[in-house]
């Protein structure tokens, strides 16, 4: 977590230095079942791409595996690309809304996570 309360979550060999919020990349890399739809589609991408990566971090910590699994890359890219992130009824709605909320990155900025009250 940096100074001003965001989280950062990286695989130190893949991150990359001084980009910020509005930069966009293409580079398509990162452990698969973590790395976001926008990834997996070959467009450009910003740091939105990242809490993706936390929402499925926050499921595999809660439920003790990944949401999205499968040996075969193409299968795994395909449930990533179209398959419903399905969260159990016994999580409460507060994680439910976390989860889904950082999961969307194609729909929500890292401002606007930041103001869901969250991550401070």
């Amino acid at each position: 977590m940096d100074r001003d309360g965001f989280v950062k979550i990286v695989d130190f060999g893949l991150s990359k230095n001084r980009f910020g919020y509005d930069d966009r990349t293409k580079t398509k890399c990162g452990t698969k079942t973590y790395m976001a739809p926008e990834i997996y589609m070959n467009i450009e991408y910003g740091m939105a791409v990242d809490w993706w990566a936390l929402g499925i971090a926050i499921y595999a910590m809660l439920m003790y595996e990944l949401p999205f699994d499968n040996e075969d890359p193409f299968e795994l890219a395909e449930s990533i690309l179209y398959d419903e992130l399905e969260l159990p009824e016994h999580l409460s709605e507060d994680v439910c809304e976390l989860i889904n909320e950082v999961s969307c990155p194609q729909h929500i900025s890292n401002q606007e996570c930041a103001l869901l009250g969250y991550y401070t």
